[in-house]
């Protein structure tokens, strides 16, 4: 008979459903999460599986991801600072580099999806994604 590992119970809690399924209020809205960024909290609404999706499709040619796409990131993700009104010139002539990256790994973090978004920083912190775009 195979060995089984034994689990320490106080080191690791069980895993149950609701810990995999984004959260939602009493109407079907999706509840935003507290998310550190290195300028302070902000509010973050996460990706469904569907926008995971989406994004996942242009993470796969960073260099090619525009400030409008940012700007959609930015607008239908982060709700505190209200950051609704947001367009892609907005990022690209007011937005610090660092602070693009920051909110973009914030919106991961929430996600579940931190270590795919660190494809948009290089290892100096420099974005990588393509901001002249328009």
């Amino acid at each position: 008979m195979p060995k089984t590992k034994e689990v320490d119970n106080k080191a690791q809690a069980r895993a149950r459903l609701a810990d995999f399924q984004v959260k939602r209020d009493g109407e079907g809205n999706l509840i935003p999460i507290e998310v550190a960024t290195e300028f302070g909290t902000i509010m973050v609404i996460p990706f469904t599986y569907g926008d995971s999706a989406a994004w996942s499709e242009k993470m796969k040619d960073v260099e090619h991801i525009s400030d409008d796409d940012v700007a959609e990131q930015f607008s239908k993700h982060i709700v505190d600072p209200d950051m609704s009104g947001i367009t892609g010139k907005d990022v690209k002539n007011d937005f610090k580099p660092l602070a693009i990256a920051e909110l973009l790994m914030g919106i991961g973090k929430a996600s579940g999806l931190e270590k795919q978004m660190t494809a948009i920083v290089d290892e100096d912190g420099n974005v990588k994604v393509d901001l002249g775009n328009e």
